[in-house]
């Protein structure tokens, strides 16, 4: 399709996960994390801010678990 006439338009859905043109839609798959970004607009770190809350449960827990591994305040 695309070879022929490399002007034709070919739409990506990434929400779908399809590819369109010339009456042809194929199916893609793409790693959900990767697809959540793009989806999204986000780079790694917003991806990480995205798990703020359970990172924050997780050092909250983890402090009283093991006290001995928090690092001692500056003075």
């Amino acid at each position: 399709m695309v070879r022929v006439k490399p002007s034709q338009p070919v739409t990506v859905d990434l929400e779908g996960q399809t590819i369109s043109g010339s009456g042809i839609t194929f199916a893609f798959t793409i790693d959900p994390i990767s697809r959540n970004q793009l989806l999204n607009g986000w780079d790694d770190v917003d991806l990480t801010e995205s798990y703020r809350e359970q990172i924050a449960a997780f050092k909250a827990k983890d402090t009283t678990i093991r006290p001995w591994a928090v690092p001692l305040a500056k003075q």
